[in-house]
């Protein structure tokens, strides 16, 4: 781990951690390097997934920087599952998170994914 770095492009890179975690429940972790992830928009917040129908963050993907400090929040809107989602790759830019997604997070999306069919 390098902590926090300049490429030669001018691209910032830090050694992050996301946490994804399900209500309370964890999820898992992934090592993120948001200079490495422009489909995320070189994303470095924390995510809080808000649905608008019962008003629960059902979800959040917790980011932690090189220094193990949690960094600021920002909320997006997706519904959960008991109102027709609750997918992590739901909302704004999140598609990229699907090569980030740990083990029990990509099983859960998987599990979604067949109970629609």
């Amino acid at each position: 781990m390098r902590g926090l770095w300049q490429d030669a492009f001018s691209t910032v890179h830090e050694d992050c951690e996301m946490h994804f975690l399900l209500g309370a429940s964890s999820l898992g972790i992934s090592h993120y390097d948001p200079g490495m992830h422009p489909e995320l928009g070189y994303q470095r917040n924390s995510i809080a997934y808000f649905c608008t129908v019962c008003g629960q963050v059902w979800g959040r993907v917790l980011l932690l920087n090189y220094k193990k400090q949690a960094v600021c929040w920002s909320i997006t809107f997706v519904y959960c599952a008991q109102h027709g989602s609750g997918s992590f790759l739901d909302g704004y830019r999140a598609e990229g998170l699907l090569d980030l997604l740990p083990q029990k997070a990509l099983q859960r999306e998987f599990n979604l994914e067949i109970s629609k069919c």
